[in-house]
C-alpha cells in the first residue's frame, strides 16, 4: 500500500503534487505537469496523465508522460458539450469524467464524449454505479453500468447517492461485485456503506467519515477482499469485505486523509 504507485501521479490539482519513485525522495512535478489545473492518471501502464495546458479556459486535455513528453492523444470537448475541464476526474479506466453546470455527466476519451446515464455514485475499472431520477426528482433508483458496452442493470431497493453531488466519492471493487459509498445518517454524519452490485443489498459498516470526504478516502485491494478507509479523526480502517469486519490498521501513521493501493 502506498500513496502513489511507482512513478505514477494521482488525480487532483497539480499545485502540491509530487512524483514518488520507489526508494527515492519525492520530487516536484516539472515541465507541462507543473502548471495549474487538474491532473488525472492515464490508461494503465501508460505512465502518463491527462492535463489541460490552457486551464482553466482550454477545453482540451492532453496526455503527458511523467518525463514531460506530450503524446498525440487529446480529449477535446465539442462546442455543445461539457466545457469545464476543471471538473474532470478519473473514470476508473484511464480516461475522464466531467460534469456541467446542470449536473449532467460525461465520459470522455480521445475522439469521443459520451453522456453518463445518471448521477455518478461510484467508479470502478469495469463498472459504474449511477443514480437516475425522474425529472421532478421524486423517484430515483440505482443502476450498474458496464463501461465497455454501456449496458445498464437496475438494482432493487432504495436509491443510494445524491442527484446533485460531484465528484463521485464511491469506489467499486476491482471484481465489480461491491461498491463502497458514503451515506448520510440521521445525525447528518456520513458513514461507509457496502452496496452489493448484484442484489442491491446495503450494509452499513458504521465507519464515520471526516468532513473532508474526497474521491481518495477509500480504496480496494487488487483482490477485492479488503477495503481501506480514511475515517474520521485521521484513522485508517481496514474492512474484510467477506465478513464486514472493520478494524483499525495497527501501524503507526500520521493522520490519514487519502488512500491509494498499488496493484
Amino acid at each position: 500500500m502506498g500513496g502513489v504507485a511507482p512513478n505514477r501521479p494521482v488525480a487532483g490539482s497539480r499545485k502540491h503534487l509530487r512524483v514518488v519513485p520507489d526508494d527515492a525522495q519525492a520530487r516536484p512535478l516539472t515541465g507541462p505537469l507543473a502548471g495549474g489545473g487538474p491532473l488525472i492518471p492515464g490508461p494503465a501502464r501508460s505512465r502518463a496523465a491527462w492535463i489541460s495546458a490552457g486551464w482553466p479556459t482550454s477545453p482540451v486535455l492532453s496526455l503527458v508522460t511523467l518525463s514531460g513528453l506530450e503524446s498525440a492523444s487529446t480529449i477535446r470537448f465539442p462546442p455543445d458539450g461539457p466545457q469545464l475541464p476543471a471538473t474532470a476526474v478519473s473514470d476508473g479506466r484511464g480516461y475522464v469524467l466531467v460534469t456541467t453546470g446542470n449536473f449532467s455527466a460525461y465520459d470522455a476519451g480521445p475522439g469521443w464524449v459520451r453522456p453518463v446515464p445518471g448521477t455518478m455514485v461510484a467508479v470502478g475499472p469495469t463498472t459504474w454505479l449511477v443514480m437516475a431520477c425522474d425529472p421532478p426528482y421524486r423517484h430515483c433508483g440505482n443502476a450498474v453500468v458496464d463501461i465497455t458496452d454501456g449496458a445498464r442493470r437496475t438494482l432493487p431497493g432504495p436509491a443510494v447517492g445524491d442527484p446533485f453531488s460531484w465528484p463521485p466519492t464511491g469506489v467499486i471493487a476491482p471484481d465489480g461485485s461491491t461498491a463502497a459509498v458514503a451515506e448520510s445518517g440521521r445525525d447528518g454524519g456520513q458513514t461507509v456503506h457496502l452496496i452489493n452490485l448484484r442484489t442491491g443489498a446495503n450494509r452499513n459498516l458504521k465507519i464515520p467519515l471526516g468532513a473532508d470526504l474526497n474521491a481518495e478516502s477509500m480504496a480496494w485491494s487488487p483482490d477485492s477482499r479488503w477495503l481501506f478507509v480514511a475515517a474520521a479523526g485521521g484513522k485508517l480502517v481496514t474492512v474484510d469485505a467477506s465478513t464486514d469486519r472493520a478494524e483499525l490498521l495497527q501501524i503507526p501513521l500520521p493522520a490519514v486523509a487519502q488512500v491509494a493501493i498499488r496493484a
